[in-house]
């Protein structure tokens, strides 16, 4: 299961932002944030995808 946390530790090991992966996710980074903090999967599956292709 990912959390936000995680997502965080992998933004900062690639070097980027949180809004870098909104602009290519498409969402605004609030709506993206808010869903992560609640622990949702499936947007954040897509963020980790999107940082996986960088």
């Amino acid at each position: 299961m990912k959390t936000l946390i995680e997502l965080k530790k992998r933004i900062i090991d690639k070097n980027t932002s949180f809004t870098f992966l909104a602009k290519k996710d498409g969402r605004s980074r609030q709506y993206l944030y808010k869903e992560c903090k609640k622990g949702n999967q499936k947007v954040l599956e897509d963020l980790y995808k999107i940082l996986l292709t960088m």
